[in-house]
């Protein structure tokens, strides 16, 4: 019966697919709702492979001719659903730069400028931005691979070096000063001194043998650098480069291992800063450095990272001061670099790059104002409150009975307190850095320059201003994300392009099982290993009853073990301490399906006509667990396999796998026999 249901499908699309070849990316608000849906409705059909049965492997049935269809290239490695989303994000903004306006803004102007210094400075990489580069350098000393011999060893102390680059541009180099909303109590400030965001992001990339390949790639590009722009022979260039690298190797064996969960009263202590400069005096004067770095020498307490301040201890012990003083003077220069690139396209694509590390506001806003439809709020809140309701409908039903009272009493406050926000940058203080600066389409390394001295006055400024929580995630303009500081999920522009995650022309079903998905999934990190342990407002609090909180870590261990017995290209899933997005992906697509579902048993009656022609034969449920399984359709070229095992989230395809095999409603949808891989005997759940 199946197999001929399957026949039905496979005969009735091809039937309406002949001839269809308008794409997703093709569709603007000027086509028809028919023509919007079959487009759809066509995309959604061809990456499916109904030859493979739903209750073996789930992915295969709805992504298996997703390869097929996105081959990986030299140029393109990655084709997932983050890059189809940036690729046209980054179309839009491509066309907002290149194309000047009588209504142009003064920030506008600016972001303008910068990606006209860019382009230029391509064609102009010669001695005069080499010595410009140098120029840099001399507002903080001699580098030693610039000094020579007449550099003096005796002179150099990385704690007062690095105070000044950091009260210049608030870069983070060897270890990060700033000022955050203290853990505890967000309505004051706190410094925090810790480990920095490294150039390769994660420590593993840096130690994993996975990673060799990454750690070449670094050393080729500093070499290249060294030579080209400080004019360093190719012997000498080399050496640096192995040595800067194998520095940063050893500081990333002292980081936070991102997969362990760890929450900041685990890697945090507050100390007050003479018992910092007690603790540390073999380091140096670092009271001296907290108060040179951040302009201010009335602080009086820091957060300190104990263990990463004891790590890079002893690293500096055992690491000539050359080498350290060459690291940070070349680090330093790091945004200030110019990959070379040879044709007009790689020349635009990489200055947009280069313009997004500093104006993403701006550059989002953009979009926003411009592309994004006038209903586009009223689909998400709509979305939003459903979710919110149900949630709460889950708090109060008997499957958290686990949840003691008391506990469950602050878990709905905090619900309830929880705010949806998209990050459209509509606000003038979204942009104030890009107006305080005057930038010319002319000079690139000035233009960085100014950029990062407004920006080291900015960081210096949070000191004296109200507490403001670090907007975590942000730079990436394409994933939403949870700041648990907040109590805020955060939605970017990148992530509502119409006809990709959302559109009133599409059946429900499918705005639920994308954009619903994925506010969910942010809303359930409230709730996570790592999110419930801040209360409603933010603040980090213990508000999780004994009793409760030992069945939350019971049933977290079911994740642990499940997902370690998983199989991706032939390697298990690496041991990972914190489930806090298995928790965030299985209790995300439950609460998506069962708000879409409490939407459709009020509304479905007005949703007659919103059909997608190819699948008009699966029921409701079955069509929001197609659409959703869709989110994770993906190819990645095997040189990216390791990242994927490295990342914090479980790889896209057993995203898919992983949460639907925990939930008994996707196993009634599709008829899967209990003991099927779609429909294991024993499943993980915790919302």
């Amino acid at each position: 019966m199946f197999r001929y249901f399957l026949v039905c499908i496979l005969l009735l699309s091809t039937q309406l697919q002949q001839g269809w070849t308008l794409s997703t990316g093709d569709l603007t608000p000027q086509h028809s709702a028919e023509t919007i849906r079959r487009t759809k409705s066509a995309e959604i059909y061809k990456y499916m492979n109904l030859s493979a049965n739903p209750c073996d492997d789930f992915y295969q049935y709805a992504c298996g001719n997703f390869a097929t269809h996105n081959p990986v290239t030299e140029e393109k490695p990655v084709v997932a659903i983050g890059e189809i989303l940036s690729e046209k994000m980054n179309a839009r903004i491509k066309g907002e730069l290149q194309t000047d306006y009588a209504t142009d803004t003064k920030a506008h102007k600016n972001v303008k400028n910068f990606f006209k210094s860019c382009i230029k400075i391509q064609h102009s990489l010669d001695a005069e931005y080499s010595q410009s580069l140098k120029n840099i350098l001399s507002h903080f000393g001699e580098m030693p691979l610039l000094a020579g011999d007449l550099w003096r060893e005796e002179n150099f102390h990385w704690f007062e070096t690095l105070a000044q680059m950091m009260y210049r541009s608030g870069q983070e180099m060897l270890l990060h000063v700033i000022v955050l909303p203290d853990f505890s109590d967000n309505t004051i400030n706190r410094v925090v001194m810790g480990e920095p965001r490294l150039p390769m992001q994660t420590p593993e990339i840096y130690i994993g043998e996975a990673f060799a390949q990454d750690r070449e790639n670094i050393i080729e590009f500093s070499k290249y650098y060294l030579q080209n722009y400080l004019d360093i022979n190719e012997t000498m260039a080399t050496q640096l480069a192995w040595e800067m690298l194998n520095f940063e190797i050893s500081l990333a064996h002292g980081m936070d291992d991102p997969k362990a969960g760890h929450q900041p009263a685990e890697l945090f202590t507050l100390m007050s800063i003479d018992e910092v400069q007690q603790k540390y005096r073999d380091m140096g004067d670092l009271k001296k450095f907290i108060y040179d770095a951040l302009g201010n020498n009335t602080i009086k307490e820091v957060y300190a990272q104990i263990d990463y301040l004891d790590h890079i201890r002893e690293v500096l012990k055992k690491t000539p001061k050359r080498v350290v003083a060459n690291y940070l003077f070349f680090s330093y220069l790091a945004d200030y670099f110019v990959e070379p690139k040879t044709s007009d396209p790689e020349i635009i694509d990489y200055c947009l790059e280069k313009s997004k590390t500093y104006f993403y506001k701006v550059m989002d806003n953009m979009v926003y104002s411009k592309y994004m439809p006038a209903n586009t709020k009223m689909v998400l809140y709509q979305i939003w409150r459903e979710l919110k309701t149900t949630f709460q409908d889950i708090l109060y039903s008997p499957r958290l009975d686990w949840i003691r009272s008391d506990t469950k009493h602050q878990a709905i406050d905090k619900l309830k307190s929880m705010k949806l926000r998209i990050l459209s940058y509509e606000h003038p203080k979204d942009v104030e850095d890009v107006v305080r600066v005057q930038l010319s389409d002319q000079d690139f390394v000035q233009n960085v320059d100014a950029i990062r001295r407004v920006k080291g006055d900015m960081a210096r400024a949070k000191l004296n201003e109200p507490p403001q929580a670090m907007q975590l995630g942000a730079e990436s303009s394409a994933t939403p994300y949870y700041n648990p500081m907040e109590n805020i999920i955060y939605m970017p522009v990148g992530f509502l392009q119409p006809y990709y995650s959302w559109s009133t022309d599409f059946p429900s079903a499918y705005n639920f099982a994308f954009l619903g998905f994925f506010v969910a999934h942010e809303l359930v990190h409230g709730f996570d290993n790592s999110g419930r342990n801040f209360d409603a407002k933010g603040n980090a609090r213990d508000w999780w009853d004994p009793t409760t909180n030992q069945v939350f870590l019971e049933r977290s261990k079911c994740f642990m073990k499940q997902y370690r017995d998983l199989v991706y290209f032939g390697h298990h899933l690496p041991e990972m301490p914190s489930q806090a997005e298995n928790i965030a992906d299985g209790g995300g697509v439950r609460l998506a399906y069962e708000a879409y579902m409490n939407w459709y048993r009020k509304h479905g009656h007005n949703e007659a006509g919103l059909m997608f022609p190819d699948l008009i034969h699966y029921t409701n449920s079955q069509l929001f667990f197609v659409c959703y399984a869709q989110i994770w359709c993906s190819n990645y070229a095997e040189a990216y396999i390791a990242n994927q095992l490295a990342d914090t989230h479980t790889p896209n395809q057993l995203r898919d796998i992983g949460p639907l095999a925990n939930f008994d409603e996707f196993a009634k949808a599709f008829n899967c026999p209990m003991g099927t891989y779609m429909n294991p005997a024993n499943k993980c759940m915790i919302y």
